[in-house]
């Protein structure tokens, strides 16, 4: 929001925060990327909902490109019966590296800003061991994906096998308890958040009957259907803070001293 400087207030503010305040208010200075942010009162606020969905599609686009060309150029016979799972796929050589690559940016640097701003939303609703719980959850899950793909499953099968089993339960169980905590104190929060709570209610219960499917499945019939559940279940669990994000205006916000 542009300022108005007077001569008062010339005399009080030092020379190097008017000419930052000047340069501001310029049209010229204005950014492509100002769209994701509001700057007011020495606050600048990062839209996390922005960029929450531009990091999932480049993430979701991402596996789905490797499954196209790894199909496409016949690197696996995609029909049923023998659909590739999601870790053969990104067992190949130039597909873990961008694998590690994307997931370690988004985890480290959108996932965990979703889990902290929930975990500020539940702040003085619920409990503090309950809030932590859910979030402590939330953070083991954080360091397991990106692990799933620096443990290959042909050179490391049972570190493979056990980081993907973590994040399977550790985030499925921080979304079906956030929206436990949520929907069962939904009372106390605003009417403009009700339709999101719901929201996130009932894509948990969607991702919960998703998770037991794939269990059973990859039990009893490791062929067939269960590769489909596995890729499904990926997307689901990678884009439900997507779902999410269209339900708030979260902003993570740093402090500008410019123009404090």
């Amino acid at each position: 929001m542009p300022q108005i400087i007077d001569k008062a207030q010339e005399n009080d503010v030092p020379q190097w925060k008017l000419n930052r305040m000047q340069v501001q208010q310029d049209p010229f200075y204005k950014s492509f990327y100002s769209k994701f942010y509001i700057e007011k009162d020495g606050v600048i606020s990062l839209s996390l909902k922005d960029l929450t969905i531009i990091c999932n599609m480049i993430l979701t686009g991402a596996l789905l490109g490797m499954l196209f060309t790894s199909c496409q150029t016949g690197l696996y016979v995609c029909e049923y019966g023998s659909f590739p799972y999601i870790s053969q796929i990104i067992k190949e050589p130039i597909y873990v590296r961008i694998y590690i690559f994307l997931t370690t940016i988004y985890m480290f640097g959108v996932h965990q800003l979703n889990i902290r701003a929930f975990h500020k939303k539940l702040h003085g609703v619920i409990s503090k061991f309950h809030n932590d719980m859910i979030m402590h959850l939330g953070l083991i899950s954080t360091v397991t994906l990106p692990l799933i793909g620096l443990f290959d499953m042909d050179l490391f099968p049972a570190s493979h096998g056990i980081f993907a089993l973590y994040f399977f339960l550790t985030f499925g169980g921080y979304c079906i308890m956030l929206s436990s905590a949520l929907s069962t104190n939904i009372d106390k929060f605003p009417d403009s958040d009700h339709f999101g709570i719901i929201i996130i209610k009932y894509a948990s219960y969607g991702l919960f009957v998703t998770i037991i499917t794939y269990l059973v499945a990859f039990s009893y019939i490791p062929v067939g259907p269960t590769a489909y559940i596995e890729w499904f279940m990926v997307l689901y669990l990678v884009n439900i803070f997507t779902i999410a994000s269209f339900t708030n205006q979260y902003y993570d916000s740093v402090h500008d001293p410019a123009v404090a």
